[in-house]
């Protein structure tokens, strides 16, 4: 008994640590972190106004005098639905759980000198996770009954004009910290089981690279590449529920446990060109997810020499590219509009996708708008549709079915010291 214990925490640990994989939508990244930029399907990294710079191109703020200030959030309202394949269990069909998800944004500029058209900032977002949530009697409630995964970056940068050139350059820090919960069933018998959580939390270090190159008032061309960094997960806690009545209660101890997540290097490149009162930008984003090839996890046994001590996961998660067309109308000097629209492939293949993160290719839209009052102050707000394509799972892991979801994403921010 002992063993089947140690198998299913260990399994839960192993899961719940490479939790990554089990958030909403083509991979877990989180690009809505600016009402400007969602109204624009997210798209800012050849944007030489885009507010947050320091998310989507720090090198901008070498263009840009003075003080400024941009803060806001998203409210992410994801859903998916679950049908078994005919004569599967039929009656099984199941909604996740209705949920909103806020992902905070801040970005704090100053420009340290004209003459030198270097700029210093600050950035806070949230460039990873979301949340899925099953019903507790759901079908799949072995393989995930809810889990999250949250990430919280500070992002210091420095750019730089390279004298009048109109060729910037910029680099800077990530510093993240992050955390995970899971909660699923481990089942004992036909109508029996064990409620099982776990959480940990953890540290990560990674850095930013970004160029913007301005060859005329109306064209702009940017880059930036933000590197992996890893996540180790110490002391993550293993809590179980509803074995007390059962024989296996002394099986079934609470357990600490250890795992390192790399997250993903990210690279976005694009071109913008102003016409009159329209602005158009088109990107191109590349997500290297092969990082999330095989995760190793180690359990603390407390001397139990029966006890799994550890053993790996696969993923083989592929890279995957981002593309996104976004546009900004000024209808007055004053009130912008703003449209986009995106195509995300994914980087989960069949063989390990599952029931936590159903995902698959998607289509996103957006439109917003802007307000700009009292001379500096604005404000910005976007809603983003996003449509994930219908996904088949057949694999062993499952549940199998077809799997349909939907994204909606309300943006809002307001800023200070924007002309």
């Amino acid at each position: 008994m002992i063993c089947v214990k140690r198998i299913g925490a260990a399994v839960l640990m192993t899961i719940a640590l490479a939790v990554p994989q089990t958030v909403f939508g083509a991979g877990f990244q989180e690009t809505t972190q600016s009402g400007t930029a969602v109204g624009m399907v997210n798209a800012g990294v050849a944007n030489p106004d885009e507010p947050n710079s320091s998310y989507y191109n720090p090198a901008a703020m070498a263009f840009r005098d003075g003080l400024k200030v941009y803060a806001g959030s998203s409210l992410i309202i994801p859903t998916i639905d679950y049908k078994p394949f005919e004569g599967e269990n039929g009656d099984a069909e199941t909604d996740s759980e209705f949920g909103i998800f806020p992902l905070p944004n801040f970005h704090m500029e100053y420009a340290l000198s004209e003459n030198l058209s270097a700029g210093m900032g600050f950035g806070l977002t949230a460039p990873y996770g979301l949340t899925v949530d099953w019903p507790n009697d759901w079908r799949g409630r072995e393989v995930n009954e809810f889990v999250q995964i949250a990430t919280l970056s500070a992002n210091p940068n420095l750019a730089y004009e390279i004298g009048d050139t109109g060729l910037s350059i910029a680099g800077g820090a990530q510093i993240v910290y992050s955390w995970v919960e899971l909660h699923r069933d481990v089942q004992l018998t036909e109508d029996q089981f064990v409620q099982t959580e776990l959480g940990g939390d953890g540290w990560g270090f990674g850095g930013v690279a970004a160029v913007m190159y301005r060859p005329t008032d109306n064209l702009t061309f940017g880059a930036q590449y933000r590197s992996r960094f890893n996540v180790e997960y110490k002391d993550a806690e293993v809590h179980f529920e509803g074995e007390e009545d059962t024989p296996f209660y002394s099986t079934f101890r609470d357990n600490t446990g250890t795992a390192d997540i790399t997250f993903p290097d990210a690279l976005h490149a694009g071109v913008g060109y102003q016409w009159n009162k329209l602005f158009l930008q088109f990107e191109v984003g590349y997500t290297i997810w092969d990082t999330f090839d095989v995760i190793d996890v180690e359990i603390d046994t407390q001397g139990d020499e029966e006890a799994i001590s550890g053993f790996e996961l696969e993923n083989r998660w592929e890279n995957a590219f981002a593309f996104r067309l976004g546009g900004q109308y000024d209808v007055t000097p004053t009130i912008p509009v703003r449209l986009g629209v995106a195509y995300d492939r994914s980087p989960i293949p069949d063989e390990t996708v599952n029931a936590t993160l159903p995902g698959n290719d998607r289509i996103a839209g957006s439109i917003g708008a802007g307000y700009k009052f009292m001379e500096n102050w604005r404000v910005d707000a976007a809603y983003e549709l996003v449509d994930v394509m219908e996904r088949e799972i057949r694999n062993d892991i499952g549940p199998r079915g077809i799997y349909n979801a939907i994204g909606h994403v309300f943006t809002a921010n307001v800023g200070w010291g924007y002309e």
